[in-house]
């Protein structure tokens, strides 16, 4: 099976999705990374700690208490 060759572009100005440096490397100046609100961010420190003190379920516990409350 043959595959066709990856040509990458020589224009650095013009990246497209597939070239992996512009998917995966690099950030375009229009482009922001997400920054979390207040409330997003107290959400996952209050999660991180109730994971750190065992309030979690697996899912093998959540299929169980599923069937006990749809039985």
């Amino acid at each position: 099976m043959s595959t066709k060759p990856y040509n990458r572009q020589e224009d650095e100005g013009t990246s497209q999705v597939n070239d992996p440096m512009a998917a995966y490397h690099r950030l375009s100046a229009d482009t922001n990374p997400h920054v979390l609100s207040d409330a997003e961010l107290e959400i996952i420190l209050r999660s991180k700690e109730e994971y750190e003190r065992g309030e979690y379920y697996t899912q093998e516990e959540v299929n169980k208490l599923m069937k006990q409350w749809l039985s």
